[in-house]
């Protein structure tokens, strides 16, 4: 897992997840072993509880890449999964070949080109904010999708035969497709807090692993064949003498161009981080100040983390507008 830090529009963005836009609290229970499909209407969900067994694992659709959780309570088992891939672009078509012989001393016509491979899609954005009561293992999986290859060109028509005039150049073979861009990885930010049903500490970091590594791109088609140059001959010229004359067949039809490789796509941002905010609101839910001096000094000690997170957002929105 790589964690890196978070640009100005992941973190705004991620502020919204507690605004009243959330829908009322839900409750989530997947059994071990088994699988659930989240639900588009589901991006911005707001859950009392988890429960996910053993070997759970959530599925992110494709058709939705931004999600929003809050989880009041959560309880994860071992070897959790929660899967956000992009879609892999789909391949390229095939270029037609130019068929048969072009007719007497004519040019063959040109191979069809193969189409494009489609853009792998990018893998799903997820905003976590959770209360950890237990975790074993999670392993989040948003990695870009794979680009498309691009389609293989078609070969070109064979040159028409020399009669009176000489043969046709066989016709070029057409241009491959290009290859589908790959997707990007997903943004992953992950901020916990102990849950007060939490049985003993846990870190997160420890037992939480992210993918959102990019797609491959797609590879560029193939060039179409040339087509074969018509054949020479010799021609009965109209003399008293009879005689015969030698006229020359066409050229090899040029071989197409192969197709451009896809672009590469850009790795995705992690990031997991202990809710300050929380952590805080819950030391003055008990009353201020502290009943005593060493809570005193951890709460002294939250407020300068936060004053701290908050500058370092600033001079992240500060350097964005410039």
């Amino acid at each position: 897992m790589k964690l890196i830090p978070f640009g100005v529009a992941l973190l705004s963005g991620a502020c919204v997840l507690l605004q009243p836009a959330l829908a009322a609290a839900a409750d989530l229970q997947v059994p071990a072993g088994a699988t659930r499909v989240m639900e588009p209407k589901q991006t911005r969900e707001h859950f009392a509880t988890w429960k996910l067994g053993d070997g759970a694992t959530l599925v992110l659709p494709e058709n939705a890449e931004d999600w929003h959780w809050e989880v009041e309570r959560a309880e994860i088992g071992t070897g959790v999964r929660i899967l956000g891939a992009g879609a892999a672009g789909e391949v390229g078509g095939d270029g037609a070949d130019s068929i048969g012989q072009a007719s007497s001393c004519a040019d063959g016509a040109a191979g069809r080109p193969g189409t494009d491979g489609d853009d792998g899609g990018d893998g799903a954005n997820l905003d976590l904010r959770m209360g950890i009561a237990a975790l074993g293992s999670l392993t989040i999986e948003v990695p870009g999708g794979d680009g498309g290859d691009g389609g293989d060109a078609g070969r070109g028509q064979d040159g028409g035969d020399a009669r009176k005039c000489p043969g046709g150049d066989g016709g070029a073979g057409g241009r491959g497709g290009a290859g589908g861009d790959a997707g990007d990885g997903g943004d992953v930010r992950i901020r916990y807090y102990r849950h007060s049903a939490a049985a003993a500490p846990v870190d997160p970091g420890a037992v939480i692993d992210i993918v959102a590594g990019p797609g491959t791109p797609g590879k560029g088609g193939r060039g179409g064949v040339g087509g074969n140059g018509g054949e020479g001959g010799y021609v009965q010229m109209r003399t008293l003498t009879g005689a015969r004359k030698w006229v020359s067949g066409g050229d090899q039809g040029r071989a197409g161009d192969p197709g451009a490789n896809g672009e590469p796509g850009s790795e995705g941002r992690a990031l997991i981080e202990s809710d300050v905010d929380r952590r805080l609101d819950r030391l003055l839910e008990r009353g201020t100040p502290p009943p005593v001096p060493a809570e005193r000094d951890r709460l002294q000690d939250l407020e300068r983390e936060l004053d701290a997170m908050r500058q370092r957002l600033e001079a992240l929105e500060h350097e964005d507008g410039r």
